[in-house]
């Protein structure tokens, strides 16, 4: 392919006028590089006679490192098995030194695979959940790490109406589901026989879809435990809508380690409310009138603990001398507020990661002996949580 010009044409810059004539003396001078502005420029508002680059391909990686195309091939479709890691390694190295990269629309053609993976996440919006609890951009984060390197690229979405458009005009390989799925999602996956991984969900489905979880009981257990350790007899609760499973199991975890001790359950100091900053921030005027029934508070999620903590401090109340608090998640801002969080650690490369890995397996069709993988919880001690006064 090549592309007409007409040398007579000049070329006004804003800056710099220049004919066409001059630009191609420019061009093709040995040591003279041509200004960024003035080349890119020329493009748009002249034609020029010069040959096209060629694009690197598979061959030329081949020859570099010294191997067959099929070899290269094998790499760049994450065959496990048919290449060594130390060959693996090169053809990376060469993709990078060569500057290749795929045509996606053709692999697609070949392959019958988009390379692409759908996330849908518990919120109408995917903007909502980024801009709500960054949870879920953490998640992100370490999930497309894993399949970028594998090829594939993600795309958002959410389980409400248009979802299967969605899924075919996108042609997606898999879905990952964070959170919740509802029964027509689900009903809908299984019509288009897709390859499904969940995350974080507790509801029964039809198909045996493979699930990450996290020990979400277990977890609140350790974080009252943790209080109690401390002297605390008076212990309350504050949680996100009863309506959801993960949050009921958190709860019953509070409520399994206060039974163990006989304690008794405050029930005028259980909270409720949205989980999100804006959501714990409104409880702190309501949980400050409460100071005089409980010392400490067991918060279901970071972001909520996090809104109430600011809450309370504008309030004058003195953290933790009068009330400590223990959230859950252990997101990045817990360990820079004031004062610093104890939370419940949930590794979320870990669950990122294992998510990752059973969606590729799904893609590739491996065989697993495990369906689901449930992660274990610790517990971080920071600053919000003390000994009970006498």
């Amino acid at each position: 392919m090549r592309i007409s010009i007409n040398k007579s044409s000049p070329l006004s810059l804003s800056f710099f006028p220049i004919s066409a004539h001059e630009l191609t003396k420019m061009l093709f001078a040995k040591q003279r590089r041509v200004p960024t502005r003035i080349f890119f420029h020329s493009l748009l508002t002249n034609a020029y006679t010069f040959p096209c680059m060629k694009k690197t391909s598979i061959y030329d990686i081949a020859k570099r490192v010294g191997v067959s195309a099929a070899t290269v091939s094998y790499v760049l479709n994450g065959k496990e098995g048919k290449v060594s890691p130390a060959t693996k390694k090169k053809v990376f190295q060469a993709m990078e030194e060569l500057g290749y990269t795929r045509d996606h629309a053709a692999v697609s053609l070949s392959t019958g695979k988009s390379h692409l993976i759908g996330l849908i996440l518990p919120y109408s919006s995917p903007a909502k959940a980024f801009l709500f609890n960054p949870f879920y951009a953490e998640f992100l984060g370490f999930f497309e790490e894993i399949l970028k390197k594998e090829g594939y690229d993600v795309i958002i979405g959410s389980d409400e109406e248009g979802f299967e458009q969605w899924y075919k005009s996108r042609a997606l390989d898999a879905v990952m589901v964070l959170g919740s799925l509802s029964k027509k999602a689900e009903q809908t996956l299984l019509k288009v026989n897709a390859k499904v991984v969940l995350a974080d969900v507790y509801e029964s489905y039809d198909a045996p879809f493979p699930n990450v979880r996290f020990h979400d009981e277990k977890a609140e257990y350790l974080a009252t435990r943790h209080l109690i350790s401390l002297g605390h007899k008076s212990i309350g609760y504050l949680g996100g809508p009863d309506t959801s499973i993960v949050n009921h199991k958190r709860f019953c975890g509070y409520e399994k380690a206060l039974m163990e001790y006989d304690y008794p359950i405050p029930k005028d100091c259980i909270f409720r409310s949205m989980t999100t900053l804006e959501g714990g921030y409104q409880m702190g005027d309501l949980i400050q009138k409460k100071l005089n029934r409980i010392s400490a508070i067991v918060v279901d999620a970071d972001i909520v603990a996090i809104g109430l903590i600011r809450r309370l401090l504008e309030l004058g109340v003195k953290l933790p001398d009068q009330l400590s608090i223990v959230g859950f998640d252990d997101i990045q801002p817990a360990q820079y507020i004031f004062p610093p969080l104890t939370t419940i650690h949930q590794d979320i490369k870990e669950k990122a990661t294992l998510s990752a890995r059973a969606i590729l397996d799904e893609v590739k069709g491996t065989v697993r002996e495990e369906c689901s993988f449930i992660i274990e919880p610790s517990l971080t001690v920071r600053s919000s949580t003390a000994k009970r006064r006498q």
